[in-house]
């Protein structure tokens, strides 16, 4: 890469956005300046997508530690288990209930992690904007 071609790095300021971009050369981390320059507007976020805690105790934690129980198997005990749930029905039995169960969490965990990143970007924006004023010139 030659010195004076110029990248761009990426800042997520709405969920699953990634659009926003600055110049920035090769090596080089961007200035506090570029970074407090950003300018992003209010994101109308879906709160009836986020669930209540009963429904985070119950369903996505059950999710995580089911996968997480998963993930020790082998695979030989994992064909067994399949063999187990889907035995006594011709449909699979619990298998498909239990593998949508987690591609739903899956999905909405993943937007979660969205929002997470792009709120953790528009929080460290407005405090690199902020910060001369807050704590002087060369914090």
């Amino acid at each position: 890469m030659a010195d004076t071609e110029i990248t761009t790095r990426r800042l997520s300021l709405r969920p699953g956005d990634r659009i926003v971009k600055f110049p920035r050369l090769p090596h080089r981390i961007a200035s506090f300046a570029e970074i407090a320059a950003q300018d992003f507007e209010p994101y109308n976020i879906d709160l009836a997508r986020l669930p209540v805690a009963a429904e985070m105790d119950q369903s996505f934690l059950i999710s995580l530690r089911i996968a997480a129980v998963t993930m020790k198997k082998s695979k030989a005990e994992l064909m067994d288990m399949v063999r187990e749930m889907g035995a006594e029905r011709a449909d699979g039995g619990e298998l498909p209930e239990l593998v949508d169960h987690l591609h739903e969490a899956k999905e909405f965990l993943t937007w979660a992690r969205e929002v997470i990143d792009a709120a953790e970007t528009r929080l460290f924006v407005s405090a690199t904007a902020v910060a001369p004023e807050l704590w002087g010139e060369d914090a």
